[in-house]
């Protein structure tokens, strides 16, 4: 594969800090089938060597079989195919990745400095930056002709990385008021931390730290974004997209300058109809009142 394969057709990469509604931009871009997201398992299984392409087809009819039907924290439905973020797929190979931290959450500070802001390991910055140019690179053997597309929280803190691997990268960068985001977001990483820990259980994330993380992440996020070319980053709001998805859409293809079917834009709109109730209001209130899963000591 050339090394300027990111010029020819540049990933577009959406950012945003956890619970800011990056996984309802990302469905509803990924419901375009000119893009590729990497499902759950590609992440899961991010070797993409022959000899396992029978192993992974029957992986992933026992994962359907097996797994919920909705994600542990809200009531978002997931399939085996449904698009993910890179960041499982990047903790697997070994890079520092912000997944390990619900792994090993008695070691979450260290996991999150090393994984978001390459500090506390002198070789972080360059693990990161092989394993992702190393699946980048199967995404786009696996899914040729078609533009990656990828959401990840983590990322809004690696702006730069990205740019210096992906220089013509398209960013979608969407945003949501802080006081819902923190709640959202300490539930998630409680649920998390519960439902994954190998190390028991985890003190709770005080609601103080979370407002210390996500300030921190956004300022960086903010330090950053100015160093895309103001052609090839949009910004949207949650408070906005969410009541009308399609019309956000819109807007973000045409700020980018992408081409889109008439097909595509009905394969949005069909998942909408299909997929919209489940991100309504009372819907995500209902997940979230849910009682946490038990966790041996």
């Amino acid at each position: 594969m050339p090394d300027d394969w990111s010029v020819t057709l540049p990933p577009v990469l959406i950012v945003g800090f956890w619970r800011s509604g990056t996984t309802l931009l990302h469905e509803m871009l990924a419901a375009d089938r000119s893009f590729a997201a990497p499902s759950l398992i590609d992440v899961l299984c991010p070797a993409d060597a022959p000899y396992l392409r029978k192993a992974k087809l029957s992986l992933t009819g026992a994962i359907a079989t097996l797994m919920p039907a909705t994600r542990v924290v809200d009531s978002v439905a997931v399939t085996p195919r449904s698009p993910q973020e890179e960041e499982a797929a990047l903790c697997h190979l070994g890079a520092p990745s912000s997944f390990a931290a619900a792994y090993f959450p008695k070691r979450r500070e260290a996991i999150l400095e090393e994984a978001l802001f390459f500090d506390g390991a002198p070789d972080a910055r360059e693990r990161w930056r092989a394993a992702h140019d190393h699946f980048m690179r199967l995404l786009t053997v696996k899914y040729p002709g078609r533009r990656i597309l990828l959401k990840n929280p983590s990322n809004s803190t690696r702006i730069p990385d990205l740019l210096a691997l992906y220089p013509r990268a398209l960013f979608v960068r969407i945003d949501r008021d802080p006081a819902e985001v923190v709640p959202s977001f300490q539930r998630m990483t409680d649920v998390a931390n519960e439902a994954f820990s190998l190390q028991g259980r985890a003190p709770p994330l005080d609601r103080e730290a979370a407002i210390r993380f996500h300030a921190r992440v956004m300022a960086k996020l903010d330090a950053d974004w100015p160093k895309i070319t103001p052609e090839r980053r949009v910004e949207v709001r949650y408070e906005t997209f969410a009541p009308s998805p399609l019309r956000g859409v819109d807007a973000i293809y045409e700020s980018l300058g992408l081409e889109r079917s008439v097909e595509a834009r009905r394969r949005q709109k069909r998942f909408w109809l299909r997929r919209g109730r489940t991100w309504s209001p009372p819907a995500i209130a209902a997940a979230q009142a849910r009682p946490s899963l038990p966790l041996s000591p």
